[in-house]
C-alpha cells in the first residue's frame, strides 16, 4: 500500500537575462532579480514510454491575489495567499533525461495529480497557461513580450519520486514586502502571471456559457515587469497602454507606475476586445476613450461592450484600474451606472450600461450571456453598417420581441431613439453638436447620381470622437467604381471602403483630392471619409470644421 507523503516545495523563481521566470538546474533559494542561468526549455520533448513501477504526484498550486482597496489601488496588507490557479498547465519534468514525463490542467480548485515513474528525479513545473484540446478548445498563455514570447513558468526543485505518492504544492507569491512602512516589490513577482490568466479562466468561462463547444483561436497575453506606458516597440515593453492589438494582448507591468496584473477588469475587458474580433467583428479605430467623451460610435461600442464584458466576467460591476506609487491610487467607477454629461448613441458609458443591463436582465430570466453572444456572432457581424449600438439593438429587438419594453426603456434612459435599424435612420440627438456634422448619420450616395457634400468637425476633440468621420451608404452594381473626395485648400480628405468589414482605403498625403478605384460587388458598402488635416493629432493644422464633396462614377 502505496503512503502519501505531503511536501510544501519551495518553488526557483528566477528573473533570468531576458527576463523569464523559470527554473534553474539545482537547488536554493530564489535568484536575485536580474541574475543570469541557465534554464529548462519550455518546449521540451515528450519522454520516451517506460514500463516499471510508478508512483502519483498530487498538489495544489495557489498564487497570491492582491485585491483592491475602495479607491483602485492595490491593497497588498489583505492578500489573499491561497487563490487557486485555476486550470493552468502542470508538468512533471523528468530531470535528468530533461524531457516533460506527463502534464495536466489544474482543476478548478487548482488541484492536480499525475502518474510518474518511480526513483525518478522529477522537477514539477506549472506555466501561466490554459490548454484543452478538442471541443471545447482553447490555447491561451501568458508570455514574456519582451524575450521572444516565452510562456512564464515556476519550477520547483527537482527531487527523487520514491515508491510512495507524494504530494507537491507550489505557491506563486507576489513578491511584495514592506520597508520602512511602504509596500514594494522586493522579489520576483511570480504571482504575476498567473493573477492575469486567472482572469482569462474567468472570462472564458462566461463565453462558453453562450457556446460550450466553442473552439477559441490560440492568443498569448504580453505580460513583463518591463511593460511601460511608452509608446514603441513591444519587444523593448513600450506597449503604450494595455490593449489588444488584433493578435495578442499586451498589459502593463511598470512597478510604482502602472501595473495590470492584478487588475481583473483591464484583462477581462481586453480579453472581450479578442472576443469581439475573433467570433463577431470590430470596425472600431481604437484610440483614447473617457466617461465624458463624445467618441465615434464604433468606437463608443467596442469600448462599451468591452467594460460590460468586464463586468459580466468577473461579477463585479466596480471597474477598478490600480496605479501610481506602489500601487496605492488608481480609479473605480461603476459600469452600471452610466454617469456622462453626454448619454447616448456615442457614449461609452451609456452603451456598457445598456449591454450590461441586458445581461442582468436575462440572467435574472435563464439566458444570461448567450443573447448578447448571438448578435455578436451572427447579426453583428455581418451587418452591412459599422459595428455601433444600432445593429445591436436593431438584431436584439428582433431575436427578443418579448425583451422590447425593456430595451426601449434601457435606449430612452440614454436619450437614444427607440425605432432602431442598423443605420440609426431616424436618431436625432447630436451630443450638443451641430446636427449638420453629425446627421444623417449614413448619407446616401449612388453612382453617377451626383456629389454628396458631408462636413466634420473636432468640436468634441479629435483622433476618434464624434464628428471627426462621416459615412456614406453606396448600394453598389457589380464592376469598377471610382469614389473622388474634394475638400477645400486646407483640406487633405481620405476615404476607407467597407463591406461588412474594410476592404479598400485611399490615405495619400495631398491636399485638396483623394480618389480611390475598386472593382465592387454587388451590394451594400459603407464609404467612410475625412479630413487628416481637421481630425488626427500628428497632422491636425486646422480648427472647427470641414465640408467635403464625395461622388462615384
Amino acid at each position: 500500500m502505496n503512503i502519501e507523503v505531503r511536501v510544501r516545495f519551495i518553488p526557483i523563481f528566477v528573473i533570468c537575462t531576458c527576463g523569464i521566470i523559470s527554473a534553474c538546474s539545482g537547488g536554493g533559494s530564489t535568484t536575485a532579480l536580474g541574475g543570469t542561468c541557465s534554464t529548462p526549455s519550455i518546449e521540451l520533448p515528450a519522454c520516451p514510454a517506460t514500463g516499471g513501477a510508478t508512483v502519483s504526484i498530487s498538489g495544489l498550486i495557489t498564487y497570491d491575489r492582491v485585491p483592491h482597496a475602495s479607491n483602485g489601488g492595490l491593497d497588498y496588507l489583505n492578500t489573499i495567499h491561497t487563490q487557486p490557479a485555476r486550470g493552468v498547465t502542470v508538468q512533471a519534468i523528468n530531470t535528468a533525461s530533461n524531457c516533460i514525463q506527463t502534464s495536466t490542467a489544474a482543476s478548478d480548485t487548482g488541484n492536480y495529480t499525475l502518474t510518474v515513474p518511480a526513483n525518478t528525479s522529477i522537477t514539477m513545473r506549472v506555466i501561466a497557461a490554459l490548454y484543452q484540446s478538442g471541443t471545447p478548445s482553447w490555447d491561451f498563455k501568458v508570455v514574456d513580450n519582451t524575450c521572444s514570447n516565452i510562456p512564464w513558468s515556476m519550477s520547483g526543485n527537482p527531487a527523487a519520486t520514491g515508491t510512495n505518492n507524494e504530494t507537491r504544492d507550489l505557491h506563486a507569491p507576489s513578491g511584495a514586502s514592506q520597508v520602512n512602512g511602504l509596500w514594494q516589490y522586493t522579489d520576483t513577482r511570480v504571482a504575476a502571471p498567473f493573477a492575469i490568466i486567472d482572469s482569462v479562466y474567468d472570462a472564458k468561462a462566461l463565453v462558453l456559457t453562450a457556446n460550450s463547444n466553442l473552439v477559441f483561436p490560440a492568443m498569448n497575453l504580453g505580460w513583463s515587469p518591463k511593460n511601460t506606458s511608452v509608446s514603441g516597440e513591444p519587444t523593448a515593453g513600450k506597449i503604450g497602454t494595455s490593449s489588444w492589438n488584433g493578435s495578442m494582448i499586451y498589459l502593463l507591468g511598470d512597478a510604482d507606475n502602472d501595473t495590470d496584473e492584478y487588475d481583473y477588469h483591464v484583462i477581462i475587458h481586453e480579453f472581450g476586445h479578442y472576443v469581439e474580433d475573433k467570433f463577431s467583428r470590430s470596425d472600431s479605430i481604437g484610440g483614447s476613450h473617457g466617461d465624458n467623451d463624445r467618441l465615434d460610435p464604433r468606437v463608443a461600442f467596442g469600448e462599451g461592450f468591452g467594460n460590460a464584458f468586464s463586468a459580466m466576467g468577473s461579477g463585479d460591476p466596480i471597474y477598478k484600474d490600480s496605479k501610481g506609487a506602489q500601487q496605492s491610487k488608481g480609479s473605480t467607477f461603476d459600469i452600471d451606472a452610466a454617469s456622462t454629461a453626454y448619454p447616448g448613441w456615442f457614449s461609452e458609458p451609456s452603451i456598457q450600461k445598456i449591454i450590461y443591463d441586458l445581461y442582468l436582465n436575462n440572467n435574472s430570466g435563464s439566458a444570461g450571456f448567450s443573447p448578447i453572444y448571438t448578435v455578436l456572432v451572427n447579426d453583428q457581424r455581418t451587418t452591412p453598417a459599422l459595428t455601433t449600438l444600432f445593429p445591436f439593438i436593431n438584431a436584439f429587438k428582433t431575436r427578443n420581441a418579448s425583451q422590447a419594453t425593456t430595451v426601449n426603456t434601457l435606449l430612452t434612459g440614454q436619450s437614444i431613439d427607440t425605432i432602431i435599424d442598423d443605420y440609426g435612420s431616424t436618431e436625432t440627438h447630436a451630443g450638443s453638436l451641430t446636427s449638420g456634422y453629425i446627421f444623417p448619420i449614413y448619407s446616401s450616395i449612388s453612382s453617377g447620381g451626383g456629389s454628396v457634400s458631408v462636413c466634420t468637425t473636432d468640436t468634441a476633440g479629435v483622433d476618434n470622437k464624434l464628428g471627426n468621420y462621416r459615412y456614406l451608404k453606396f448600394t453598389a452594381s457589380a464592376g469598377s467604381h471610382t469614389i473622388t473626395v474634394t475638400g477645400d485648400n486646407s483640406s487633405d480628405p481620405d476615404i476607407y471602403l467597407h463591406k461588412s468589414g474594410l476592404v479598400a482605403s485611399s490615405s495619400v498625403i495631398q491636399p485638396i483630392t483623394e480618389t480611390l478605384t475598386y472593382n465592387f460587388t454587388s451590394g451594400t458598402y459603407i464609404i467612410e471619409v475625412y479630413d487628416v488635416n481637421l481630425v488626427l493629432t500628428g497632422y491636425k493644422s486646422r480648427n472647427n470644421n470641414s465640408c467635403l464633396s464625395v461622388t462615384i462614377n
